[in-house]
């Protein structure tokens, strides 16, 4: 009697809890190489506190507890590990433990390798291109080391009900008997592969993209454009733009490829039609102006002949006349440069 007292008061005061059946450590997942975060969520009952402590084997160090902790309501229920903590090819051992007051239990406990719990982020930048009329191309873009990666494709028709599902270990997938007259909807997901590790976490599938009669529908829950298609919208977009361009201005284009010869006779219209020719008055000259060009003297005329002057008989006679004024006889001498004899000349010069 007196045991079974001593039982039953142990198990009131110091109560143990077993792991939960269906999970008997914590769960350990590294994102993508950049971070980590083991979850004991399963494992934590209200009322009672946990840790997490851990430890690289072969460092040969004392347990370390978590950093940092992920709770919910107030209960730690996870452990987040930065990528500077990270040690891949190297055992990693978690412990947790679960406390009330000065009492304490080791409720969960495990190693491993970290290379074997990465799960990679989903593929992305999905392309899809004609090889020829029944044949297409399928690539996309990894986030994490391609040599390390390893891809699951599937695709369906929009006639199918399941899935088909292809393994591939590079970044294309060929697809060779499609129907032109269907549409197939195709996506990627990816893990580790058996040269880097021995995981078994896939990756979430990629954002779907769908091929049909020649074009590209991405999934309208999350687009995401292939790089192709969108700078061919881009580059259409603009040449769209610039033809309507030169459609509207197409004239003024024109002119400043090929000018006009300018034709001065508009400038010019003026002095003929209205000003008759006349200079002067056209380009507004004063009279003052117009006069100091006009010459104020008169020149003399002057008529040479052999004709002999009654008074002497034989020789050249010149005779100046100069218009409309009075004249004055005057008289001078030439010279006959053949035989160098003088003669006289008379000529009227105006007073």
């Amino acid at each position: 009697m007196a045991s079974s007292c001593f039982i039953l008061l142990s198990i009131l005061c110091c109560p143990i809890i077993a792991p939960s059946p269906t999970q008997q450590e914590p769960e350990c997942i590294v994102y993508n190489g950049n971070y980590m975060e083991c979850m004991f969520k399963s494992l934590v009952s209200p009322g009672n506190n946990y840790s997490l402590h851990y430890r690289y084997t072969q460092d040969s160090k004392a347990l370390s507890e978590c950093k940092r902790y992920i709770q919910q309501q107030e209960l730690n229920i996870g452990c987040n590990f930065t990528k500077n903590e990270l040690k891949n090819f190297s055992p990693f051992q978690v412990q947790v433990n679960r406390s009330y007051g000065d009492w304490q239990q080791l409720i969960a406990s495990s190693e491993l390798q970290l290379q074997d719990k990465v799960k990679p982020n989903p593929p992305v930048n999905l392309t899809i291109r004609n090889i020829s009329r029944n044949q297409l191309m399928l690539s996309w873009n990894a986030e994490y080391n391609n040599n390390c990666l390893e891809f699951l494709v599937r695709f369906k028709s929009n006639t199918d009900t399941n899935w088909m599902e292809q393994n591939v270990n590079n970044l294309k997938f060929s697809y060779p008997s499609m129907d032109p007259e269907k549409q197939y909807t195709f996506q990627v997901r990816s893990k580790i592969n058996k040269y880097c590790g021995t995981s078994k976490i896939w990756s979430e599938w990629s954002n779907a993209i769908t091929w049909g009669k020649n074009t590209t529908i991405l999934d309208a829950s999350n687009p995401v454009f292939p790089t192709q298609t969108l700078v061919t919208s881009v580059v259409s977009s603009l040449l769209i733009i610039v033809l309507i361009i030169l459609l509207i201005r197409r004239e003024r284009v024109w002119l400043i490829i090929v000018p006009n010869i300018p034709n001065p006779s508009k400038n010019f219209e003026e002095l003929f039609q209205t000003h008759k020719g006349n200079f002067p008055e056209w380009a507004g000259m004063s009279k003052d102006i117009v006069d100091s060009f006009t010459p104020s003297y008169n020149e003399t005329l002057c008529y040479v002949s052999e004709e002999p002057l009654p008074e002497r008989g034989g020789g050249e006679t010149g005779l100046c006349f100069p218009p409309e004024t009075k004249s004055q006889p005057v008289s001078s001498t030439a010279t006959d440069l053949l035989t160098g004899n003088s003669q006289q000349l008379m000529c009227i010069q105006s007073l």
